[in-house]
Formats: C-alpha cells, structure tokens, sequence
C-alpha cells in the first residue's frame, strides 16, 4: 500500500505539471493498477488566511501563470506537504501546516474539482517538496581530483576536487562501476594519493547533500583521460611500444600485449601529443608506449587521428579536470621557433620565415625546460621553444597547455626567423 500511495501521489502531481490530472487506484479482480483522471491545479499563492483555512493562489494555465485566481480551501482531512530543512525527503518529515505556506509558493492541489473559484483541496503540495518526494529533481556532480583517502570494507572514498579545492565523499552505489587501466576493476584497486574521477548523484536538491554522496561510476586518471580522448578521436585501434615510426611511408608499427605487431597508417591530419621535451618530432616516440586512437577499418590499413605518449596521460587529466572535462579541440603543435613574450594569457613565437604566432595562454599550462616542470616566469624571450596546444579555425583563438624551452636560439637558426 505504501508504494501504491507512492505510486498515486507521483503519477497524479507530475502529470499536474503537465497540465492533466491523473489518479491511480488497484483493481483488486485483476490485480492490476489502472489510472483515471483526477482533477488538479499548480498556482501561485498570493494570500494565506490560516485562521479561515484558505489559500488564495494564481492558477498556471499551459505552463504560463495567469491572472485567474482561485481559492483553497483547507479542511480537516487535506494534507498538506512542505520543505522546510536541508534533506528532508520523505512524506513523514514533508506534512506540514498551513501556516508553512506563504505568498510567492507555487503549490500543486488534487481536488475532486477544479471547476469555479473555490477548491476542496485533497491535497497541497509545495513544488519543492513534490520534487524532493518523488525523486523529479536530482544532483549529479563530477569530481575529478586526488583522493585522500580509501575504505575497501565500508566502500567508501574521500577526494579532494583539482579545480574548487573542496573535499567530497563518496560511498559506492550497489549498481557502480570502478575502471582501472581502462578495465572494469574494483575500488580495492583505487590508491591514496592517486587521481581519479568520480560521478555522483543524490535525490533532491543541492542542499540536501548526503554525507556520503552515491558514486555511480569511478575512473582512475589513466581510464579517464583515454576515455575523454576515445570520445573525440575515435576508439583505441592500437596501444603499445613503438617499434617503429616511418616518417616517408607515414606508417606507425605497434607491438601490443599479445606479442604481435601492428601497422596504423597517419597523414597530416594526425594530432600528436609528445608529452615530454626530448620528444620533438614524431619520430622521436618510437621506443615509448603509445595510445593510438583513430577509425578502424575492415579492409583497408587504420588510420590514426591522435597519438598519445603514455607520459602525457597525468598532464592531459590535470588539463581536462580544469577545462571541464572537454578536450576543447585537437592537440597540435601551434609553434616552434624564438619566444617573442609570454605574459597571463598569450604567448607570442617567432616562427621560420619571420612570422609571428600568438594564441591564448591557458591558465594551467605547464612549462617545462631542460626536461624538468617550471614557471612561466623562468622562461625568457630569445629561447627557443615548442608550443603545444588545442587548435582552433583561428591561430590567436587556439590554446596553449604546454610550452617546452630548448634554450637560447642556436646562433645558426638566427638567420632563418628574420
């Protein structure tokens, strides 16, 4: 009785904000539930008269409030649900009084008519807690940062968010599911320490926030990123050790796990993400365990829309946590030659030929020199260095994310940016 009561009050008032009224009764032959109409109004209030038990509210006609009002009236038998506190949910906390109404509710009533400018409420809902009571409305959050801290036994984790800096818990829903290394895994297999993303969701609104939040889905920082990049490049057609990268023949040869090898073809049209300073062209990857992404094909030699360096995979999940979790356009090199300035927001490089390139700055881009991580502020106009970033139609609309020193400019390469 208790979920035909659920059943009967969710149907009757969603279909309120519909515009149609709708009731829910068991047919006790058949054993089946069967809906007939039952009347109902959502309005506005715009008086509350406790002492004569009357609302008076504004009547919403097809989703738009009107000028028609009406009456409520508030007798012995009608019940009344309202929000008051944080987390309150259930129909028990929700009963309320008429005195909890005031003038700028909007309210839903279930009548046995709706008909003429007085109302014999069955029942008043106010919209929050008819949204809170029936799961209408729900917070999904996506977090994505370092975890504090692990409980296998109790399943349940801490995390500390990359870009609000605030601590969110989490304990893992009965139908969640834990990645690691792009596998289905468990969350024994999360570490301290490490970084991971996590989507949670919880009934009601944002003020009703549980202590431990429901985790849905868990990914450790490797199994994100290849995610973030398979969704705009295309499935992982190969994953493994550069054995050889044939810059004529534009084919790269993969040795994967079983032990085989194989061949992926690339173009110009291939985004490439070195993700160290000693890997300046794409010949330089061979030897390093790669991600290729890319459109398989049943005939014809796969082709590879990015290659990611397996070393790039912490500085691409430390990007896309701050960017929203967007990759935001297609890695490439945006340039390569002297820095002309480099302030907040832009950079600016003097490539062969004398032309000057300048993009946007993103604010966690990460600068690097003599291959180790440093600030913006120890590289210097005059050095010669490598842009990597996410491109756009327009070369000053692109965005930097890593920018790597080689030093000053070689005297013999002087003569080439003039």
């Amino acid at each position: 009785m208790k979920f035909l009561r659920f059943f009967t009050v969710a149907l009757t008032l969603l279909a309120a904000l519909a515009g149609i009224g709708l009731a829910a009764e068991k047919d006790r032959g058949k054993g089946f539930i069967k809906t007939t109409p039952i009347p109902s109004i959502r309005g506005k209030v715009n008086e509350v008269k406790a002492g004569a038990g009357i609302i008076i509210v504004s009547v919403f006609e097809k989703g738009k409030l009107t000028s028609n009002t009406k009456t409520i009236k508030v007798g012995e038998l009608t019940k009344l649900y309202y929000k008051k506190a944080p987390g309150q949910l259930d129909m028990g906390v929700l009963r309320a009084k008429i005195t909890d109404f005031k003038p700028g509710d909007t309210v839903i009533v279930t009548s046995k008519s709706v008909e003429g400018s007085t109302v014999d409420a069955i029942d008043v809902w106010e919209i929050k807690a008819f949204l809170a009571y029936t799961g209408s409305i729900s917070v999904e959050k996506e977090i994505k940062g370092n975890v504090d801290s692990v409980s296998k036994n109790d399943k349940t984790l801490t995390v500390t968010d990359i870009t609000d800096k605030k601590q969110y818990s989490f304990v893992l829903d009965k139908a969640g599911q834990v990645f690691i290394d792009g596998m289905e895994g468990s969350l024994g297999e999360i570490k301290k320490g490490t970084n991971v993303y996590v989507r949670g969701r919880w009934r009601g609104f944002e003020e009703d926030k549980p202590a431990l939040i429901p985790a849905f889905e868990i990914k450790d920082a490797k199994t994100y990123v290849i995610h973030a990049m398979r969704d705009e490049f295309g499935p992982v057609i190969a994953h493994g050790k550069a054995l050889s990268i044939d810059m004529a023949s534009k084919t790269i040869k993969v040795g994967e796990d079983k032990g085989a090898a194989k061949s992926v073809t690339f173009d110009g049209s291939t985004k490439w993400v070195f993700g160290t300073a000693k890997v300046k062209s794409p010949a330089d990857l061979q030897g390093a365990v790669i991600y290729v992404f890319g459109n398989s094909a049943r005939e014809k030699q796969e082709k590879a829309n990015q290659v990611v360096n397996e070393t790039a995979l912490p500085a691409l999940f430390d990007y896309l946590a701050k960017s929203g979790g967007k990759v935001g356009g297609q890695r490439a090199v945006l340039a390569f030659g002297e820095l002309v300035g480099v302030n907040s927001s832009n950079i600016t490089v003097m490539a062969a030929g004398g032309k000057k390139i300048t993009c946007k700055l993103h604010e966690g881009a990460m600068f690097v020199k003599s291959g180790k991580k440093v600030k913006r502020t120890d590289i210097s106009p005059g050095e010669w260095v490598k842009v990597e970033g996410f491109l756009s139609q327009r070369m000053e609309d692109s965005i930097a994310v890593i920018v790597i020193s080689f030093g000053r400019t070689p005297a013999n390469l002087k003569k080439d940016i003039k």
